[in-house]
């Protein structure tokens, strides 16, 4: 059938069937049903679709649609009822409907869909490695599965080198708020996390648990305080500051009160409060000032012994590092102070950065050994030594001395003992240490000499000696042969004169009524 006019309207209320081509260029209405069987012999081509794509083969189409021209958005094939318009294929090949409902796989260069329903599984991109799914909005995932492989509600895998997951404000951004590597460490503030779990930034949690022996890091536990109760290890704890709430961490005052038996050593880098007791069975090394309001004991027992045969500054095997309290800066400059003790800001005791110790005054239940010591006052209780060598030590008292004894009965009850073993002099008194001639001399042998080093009796007197009261002795003798003997009475006892002359008898001065006794013989 063919209509000759082009004006005329055709209309057809039966079925109308079309076994070969139906061309029109006009409306054309049926109130039946329009059946196309029409068999296509040539298959599209293209390797990707795009709009007016090579090789589509569209003109062998069952129905084929193919105007000269069409404005854009003008609709190229329309679907309605009663005039309400259910689906569009616009002139730009969009494609507007209701629902879409597939029963194989959708794939799309860019598709604006109002609600997208897919049954069973499906795929967004087909190229791992190149393919990316943008999603303006929301996403929600909702699984309501509870075994098998794909239990999980959201898996993301990686099988390249790329990130596994990144949330931040923009694609590009270099800094991620949240991000997860191929290799699986979590970065929070960090574009790269060199640890499972690595952040930037502060970290709040109710609490912290350490499950292996690798050491823990906290460079800074800001003011929330941080606790190590029960059996924790805190061999490798590394605190870089402790302090006040203004501070990087706090001890005490509802923070933490106790630091209970540390078992190793325990690192404080800065500042340092403590409110409550520390106890350190270890080394407590701190950089920084540390001010502790309770108690705090040191328990670690130290396991090397000094070997040095003498003490010095700066003398080796001291194991000084093994010390249960060890003062270590790296550096100090002249009379800074290691150590001090005060009550009130009021300065007690101090050891300062040449080992000096500066102190009121001083108990000691053992014995003392110094190399040089200046102390103002020194009251040693109970018995004591000075020098530890009798063979070559000595002992230099400048100003008074006194010996104050109360002593009335056992070995030691005279208030100055000297005893030599060696072979040097008991006492010398002289004007100076080394001078050749001392005043008074008392030898080894026990000889006193005054006036001479080398005193061959009991007594030698080297010079005139006066007496103004009873002197006696078993006999003298006078070794001068110039210098006269003036003896102004002899009482009681005998005298006697060998080889005796009046010459060296009598002195120009004596005479014979007070020189001489009824006793007195000359032989």
């Amino acid at each position: 059938m063919v209509a000759t006019t082009t004006t005329a309207t055709s209309t057809f209320y039966g079925n109308v069937h079309i076994i070969g081509n139906l061309q029109t260029s006009a409306s054309s209405t049926a109130a039946g049903q329009a059946s196309f069987t029409y068999v296509p012999v040539l298959a599209h081509s293209f390797g990707a679709w795009v709009t007016g794509a090579t090789g589509a083969n569209a003109h062998d189409s069952t129905i084929y649609i193919n105007p000269a021209t069409a404005a854009s958005d003008t609709n190229l094939l329309g679907a309605a009822v009663g005039g309400a318009v259910k689906f569009l294929i616009d002139a730009e090949g969009d494609v507007f409907a209701n629902s879409l409902t597939l029963a194989g796989s959708q794939t799309v260069s860019t598709s604006s869909i109002s609600t997208l329903i897919v049954e069973n599984n499906s795929f967004l991109g087909d190229a791992a490695n190149s393919d990316w799914t943008h999603i303006k909005g929301s996403a929600w995932v909702e699984s309501n599965k509870s075994s098998g492989a794909s239990s999980t509600a959201l898996t993301i895998t990686q099988t390249g080198t790329g990130n596994i997951l990144r949330l931040a404000s923009d694609y590009s951004t270099a800094n991620p708020f949240f991000l997860v590597t191929a290799a699986g460490n979590v970065g929070v503030g960090t574009s790269s996390p060199y640890a499972p779990l690595a952040v930037v930034g502060q970290a709040v949690a109710a609490y912290f648990t350490a499950t292996t022996s690798v050491a823990s890091t906290f460079p800074y536990a800001s003011t929330t305080g941080l606790t190590v109760s029960s059996l924790a290890s805190t061999t490798n704890l590394l605190i870089s500051k402790i302090g006040t709430s203004t501070q990087a961490f706090a001890v005490g005052s509802g923070l933490i009160s106790n630091l209970d038996m540390l078992g190793g050593d325990l690192y404080i880098g800065g500042d340092a409060e403590v409110d409550g007791v520390l106890y350190v069975q270890g080394q407590l090394i701190s950089s920084g000032s540390s001010e502790f309001t309770g108690a705090i004991t040191f328990t670690r027992v130290p396991t090397l012994p000094h070997t040095f045969t003498s003490w010095a500054i700066g003398t080796a095997n001291s194991n000084v590092s093994d010390a249960t309290v060890y003062i270590n800066p790296a550096t100090a400059d002249a009379d800074t102070n290691l150590f001090g003790l005060a009550v009130g800001g009021s300065v007690k005791t101090m050891i300062d950065a040449e080992g000096d110790i500066f102190a009121n005054s001083l108990t000691l239940s053992g014995g003392q050994t110094v190399s040089t010591s200046t102390i103002s006052t020194l009251i040693v209780e109970n018995n004591s030594f000075l020098g530890d060598a009798a063979s070559n030590d000595w002992t230099h008292i400048r100003g008074s001395a006194w010996v104050e004894s109360n002593k009335s009965s056992g070995a030691s009850t005279t208030a100055l003992t000297i005893t030599q073993t060696g072979t040097g002099d008991f006492f010398r008194i002289a004007s100076d240490y080394n001078d050749s001639v001392p005043y008074f001399v008392v030898k080894n042998s026990g000889n006193v000499g005054i006036g001479t080093t080398s005193p061959y009796t009991k007594l030698s007197v080297d010079g005139k000696g006066v007496f103004n009261q009873d002197v006696r002795a078993d006999y003298f003798t006078a070794t001068s042969t110039t210098q006269a003997s003036t003896f102004p009475l002899f009482t009681g006892t005998t005298a006697t004169i060998t080889n005796a002359t009046t010459t060296t008898l009598f002195s120009t001065t004596a005479s014979s009524t007070n020189l001489f006794t009824s006793n007195f013989t000359l032989c």
